[in-house]
């Protein structure tokens, strides 16, 4: 064989490497309504409807107890017990005092259990009060192989939608489609201890906000939308958006996906904390209120400035959300005791692919946090790859001094060995875009680190596009002081400016095929073997569309 032959069969079966490596672990996907787990019974209900009433379509009924009520358990013997029903509202605004609640004696009795989905058929609204809010979730589903669609859930003191299993025994294959939660007081919508989960055209809009005006310091922060001790779960084609704490949260969880995501105006925008075998694609994470120091406050009340949310914080707290007894760090785990049988073992941070993402008005990129330093043992951070985003308008308020990436570890204790540890993050292929002009003092990678830390410089930066030279700057990455420190804010998806091609050379920058290569930019569109940095593939039709685009008006 020739060499120029075994280069390219060589450098052919590299990028097959390099490409299959983001998908090393498999996410299964909800089973509902199959022949194993048939939906047989449906009951419709009406905000004007009649509890004396059958539940036929003809006759619906009124309130969500009798709906429950009306549709049967399992069988003994019979798909282990387990009947699978549905609930449908007509069109119309339910006016919810409690919400809507299947209690435990609702979804099990003894060896057998009914398991509702629960749908909306046209403008579906469950809301609280008008003078008031729902004193409780505004709807709380217990069971498996269920879904809820089409439903508005508006305005109530405690979730707008849970759904929890136990630490034992999980929920599992849940679907939440066209679902839309606003104002509530806590989370959005919060899925505790699931399994095949698949979550997409939700929109989850101020959650933790209502009745929470006047906290101060100190205050906890729910989250808009949270997979807490999840496994196998998808959240896509969501708007997440204003909430008093993290947008989309993932938490004591392992193999998800996010994708084609709108996040914004959140506290931070994307917490990963404790969660391994995630991939994080084709997102769009921005913030509106630039410079103006009105992005929502985890405690509102709190007076001064605050820090601009950023895209992505990494970290691991080592919560133990199934005990209140805490736990220990041991081999790249928190250990929880949660009872005196049953000991949980929960991975921290491993295996995080985040690329063609776009990132726009952020405080950073992505945050590297050691998380809590009072829990025993070593905290673990680990191969993260953070490739082909770009990212433009950095901002800040005009003293600012963050950075675009940060990595923030100024604790260890020596004697007992205590430590959160970072190894393996790869930052490659970027475009980063810093408004200087407004925010002059913004740097470009902040390393924190404790003196003697056993992890000190091991962020490997390369290939990386700029607009502007820092004093730590690699000579591996590139820049270019001809890109624009900022854009417009794009709200339709339409990235044309962000796009490498005639006339926006200056994005153009052919890229390294380093430990991980996407098949396709954020659009889809398939990348070549030497390829383009950031989020878009070079096009260079491009002048011709928009000189059609104009031509147009």
């Amino acid at each position: 064989m020739k060499v120029k032959q075994r280069f390219v069969l060589l450098f052919t079966l590299l990028l097959l490497i390099i490409n299959v490596s983001a998908a090393q672990f498999a996410i299964k996907s909800p089973v509902i309504n199959d022949a194993d787990h048939p939906i047989t019974d449906t009951i419709y209900m009406s905000a004007s409807g009649d509890d004396n009433q059958t539940g036929s379509l003809k006759n619906p009924v009124k309130s969500f107890a009798k709906a429950l009520s009306l549709l049967p358990f399992g069988t003994t013997g019979v798909r282990n017990g387990h009947a699978y029903g549905l609930i449908i509202l007509l069109p119309g605004t339910y006016i919810a005092p409690v919400g809507f609640s299947q209690y435990l004696g609702d979804w099990k009795k003894g060896d057998v259990y009914k398991n509702v989905s629960v749908e909306g058929i046209g403008d579906v609204v469950i809301r609280g009060p008008a003078d008031s809010a729902a004193s409780n979730h505004l709807l709380y589903l217990r069971g498996d192989h269920i879904y809820v669609k089409n439903i508005t859930l508006r305005k109530g003191k405690l979730l707008g939608l849970l759904m929890a299993g136990e630490a034992e025994r999980h929920c599992h294959d849940i679907k939440i489609e066209n679902v839309r939660t606003d104002s509530v007081g806590s989370f959005g919508i919060l899925i505790k201890n699931g399994e095949n989960i698949d979550i997409g055209n939700c929109e989850v809009m101020r959650s933790a906000q209502y009745g929470n005006e006047k906290l101060t310091s100190p205050c906890q922060w729910p989250s808009g939308l949270k997979l807490l001790g999840c496994s196998n779960f998808r959240v896509h084609h969501c708007k997440v958006g204003q909430s008093r704490g993290e947008g989309l949260n993932y938490q004591n969880s392992i193999n998800g996906e996010a994708y084609s995501n709108s996040l914004f105006d959140n506290s931070v925008n994307y917490y990963n904390e404790n969660s391994k075998n995630i991939i994080f694609r084709n997102n769009h994470v921005y913030n509106t209120n630039i410079g103006k120091n009105l992005y929502w406050k985890t405690c509102p009340a709190d007076t001064g400035t605050k820090r601009t949310p950023p895209g992505i914080l990494l970290a691991n707290e080592g919560s133990c959300h199934n005990s209140i007894l805490g736990g220990t760090f041991e081999n790249c785990s928190i250990k929880c005791i949660v009872s005196g049988n049953f000991t949980e073992f929960i991975k921290t941070i491993d295996s995080i692919f985040i690329f063609n993402n776009v990132f726009q008005n952020v405080g950073a990129a992505m945050d590297l946090w050691e998380g809590s330093t009072q829990i025993i043992g070593v905290n673990c951070i680990k191969n993260v790859f953070f490739y082909n985003n770009t990212s433009i308008g950095f901002v800040g308020t005009t003293s600012s001094q963050q950075s675009v990436i940060n990595t923030q570890f100024p604790y260890y204790n020596p004697v007992l060995n205590t430590y959160s540890s970072l190894s393996n993050i790869q930052i490659y292929n970027n475009i980063f875009c810093i408004d200087k002009q407004n925010y002059p003092n913004l740097r470009g990678y902040l390393s924190l680190f404790a003196p003697l830390h056993p992890s000190a410089n091991v962020i490997d930066l390369k290939g990386n596009l700029w607009n502007y030279a820092f004093s730590n700057k690699v000579a591996a990455d590139t820049v270019n002081t001809g890109l624009p420190g900022t854009i417009n804010l794009v709200m339709n998806g339409n990235f044309n400016e962000l796009v490498p091609g005639p006339p926006n050379m200056n994005f153009k920058l052919i890229g390294k095929p380093y430990s991980n290569t996407p098949q396709a930019d954020y659009y889809g569109k398939a990348r070549k073997s030497q390829t383009n940095v950031g989020a878009f593939e070079f096009d260079p039709s491009l002048e011709i569309k928009k000189s059609l685009l104009f031509a147009r008006g």
